[in-house]
């Protein structure tokens, strides 16, 4: 099911096809729209769906959901067979109703997964994030085996773009939609299968075992009340005078004795009063180093605080993360969108282009779960600090290699692909660790707010940028916005460390 929640990691790969069609139909179009709004809509509605995913989750079941995003999925990607002809029927199918969709799916199908595997949070994010590198992996082999099987040159000289003139290249673009669309019903289908046989196969030893737990702690608490019963009973009778006719004190005692009894009726919390003081200490020092070993066995993603979405907008963590989300995602737009249209002026090879996204998924998908398991050991606070910092270092040297040496492009672009590419998951990973997992999709809903701002504005700030100073200036951008988002990173942790001083002063 994770497989076709990648659009953003292959639509780069389309995007030259799909300016080519849309620039040789220039006549035949209603309204002109850029081709990177669909990637720009389908961000917005993901953000503004995942914020609405907790609360219906919550309301109809994490399954109902799952079944409604995957029949949206569907109905998406199988109508841009016939929207693509016009530009705003794309932005509408491609663009929002596939980010509804799969912002109801991406973190129901992470939930899911976590109530299974809750002790290594970040290597199940790391394994399940596998899932949409894959399918970008096989959109962007597709694209290219449908629409571009001769391996055929852009040779059409376009403003700042060099786009395709071949005219059965664009009477293929459609038809890769329809193409996508059957095989994702089909592995979709599939997987939604496993998943919910998966579930409920995990869900039934869970309960036997709470159900023998529960008889083990019943039989225990019967045999202490009765232990506890005996002992007041015979405690009573020694003290107890026999009985004599008409003494009515006897009669008092006796009720006393029965009230007495209902009162020791005792919990398995109740045996510490049997206990003396040194033995109440040592029992609460046994109980913080079992807790302190659970820790240290469990994942690194121990939550901070479980707070609701106001509490956390009211927090001065919240908005550093916020900005930290801001500035990758700028990165991120970037890359994903534009690096085969950057890579072409220098680089007329399609089919070098296409390899170079192909063995970019590759790299991603191998990384993935060290990244999961390097969040598990040194904390997804770290992981996002490294995630930006990388960033930031693989666009700077995509922009040298581009004006150096053409062929070595190909490397930086795969290194930017494994750093940038699990920013949703791992900012996702962040912001539960910050606040909580009660509410962790509307929060981390609330903290891709700020994409909208960024995915509205980049069609025009793209096109005003690569018009005014050039292709190698826009991605420098990049490269800063990911630099002031691995600064933010370290303000959480300094405010975090600040406010542990405080607890520990205070106490």
């Amino acid at each position: 099911m994770k497989f076709p929640l990648s659009p953003m990691s292959y639509y780069g790969n389309l995007l030259p096809y799909l300016d080519s069609y849309y620039y040789a139909r220039r006549d035949e179009i209603s309204l002109h729209v850029d081709s990177l709004w669909p990637a720009s809509i389908y961000r917005c509605t993901l953000t503004l769906s995942m914020i609405f995913t907790s609360p219906m989750e919550l309301r109809f079941g994490i399954h109902r959901c799952i079944m409604a995003g995957l029949l949206l999925l569907w109905l998406s990607i199988l109508a841009c067979f016939i929207a693509v002809r016009e530009p705003l029927a794309l932005v509408l199918t491609f663009g929002a109703i596939q980010g509804t969709a799969n912002g109801i799916l991406y973190p129901t199908t992470l939930k899911l997964l976590l109530q299974a595997i809750p002790n290594k949070a970040g290597l199940v994010a790391g394994l399940l994030d596998t899932g949409p590198m894959f399918g970008a992996l096989v959109n962007i082999g597709l694209s290219f085996l449908v629409i571009n099987p001769s391996n055929k040159k852009p040779d059409l000289h376009v403003n700042n773009a060099i786009l395709f003139s071949d005219p059965s290249i664009l009477q293929r673009v459609p038809y890769f939609f329809l193409v996508k669309g059957t095989f994702m019903v089909a592995y979709t289908l599939i997987g939604l299968m496993l998943a919910f046989c998966g579930s409920s196969d995990l869900a039934s030893p869970k309960t036997e075992q709470m159900s023998e737990e529960t008889a083990l702690a019943s039989t225990k608490l019967h045999e202490r009340n009765g232990d506890i019963k005996i002992k007041v009973l015979e405690s009573q009778r020694k003290e107890t005078k026999p009985v004599k006719n008409g003494d009515v004190g006897n009669f008092k005692s006796l009720f006393n004795l029965e009230k007495q009894t209902f009162q020791c009726k005792a919990s398995k919390y109740d045996s510490v009063l049997y206990l003396s003081n040194g033995d109440v200490s040592s029992n609460r020092e046994k109980q913080k180093k079992d807790d302190s070993q659970s820790r240290e066995n469990c994942t690194k993603l121990i939550v901070q605080a479980e707070l609701s979405p106001l509490e956390t907008l009211r927090t001065w963590r919240f908005w550093c993360v916020w900005l930290c989300y801001f500035c990758i995602a700028h990165t991120y737009y970037l890359h994903t969108n534009l690096y085969k249209q950057y890579g072409q002026l220098v680089i007329p090879n399609d089919l070098m282009l296409v390899t170079t996204g192909v063995i970019s998924m590759l790299c991603t998908i191998m990384m993935r779960p060290y990244i999961g398991i390097f969040s598990d050991k040194y904390g997804i606070r770290n992981t996002a600090l490294a995630v930006s910092a990388f960033s930031s270092l693989s666009m700077s040297f995509m922009v040298i290699s581009h004006y150096k040496c053409s062929w070595v492009y190909a490397i930086p672009v795969v290194m930017e692909f494994i750093s940038i590419s699990p920013q949703t998951m791992v900012f996702s990973l962040f912001s539960t660790f910050e606040f909580g997992k009660t509410h962790c999709a509307t929060n981390f809903g609330l903290i891709s707010s700020g994409n909208i701002l960024v995915m509205l504005s980049e069609p025009f700030i793209a096109s005003t940028l690569i018009r005014t100073i050039g292709w190698d200036w826009l991605f420098l951008t990049g490269s800063m916005t990911a630099t002031v988002s691995m600064v933010s990173v370290m303000i959480v942790g300094w405010l975090r460390y600040n406010r542990t001083l405080e607890k520990d002063s205070s106490v």
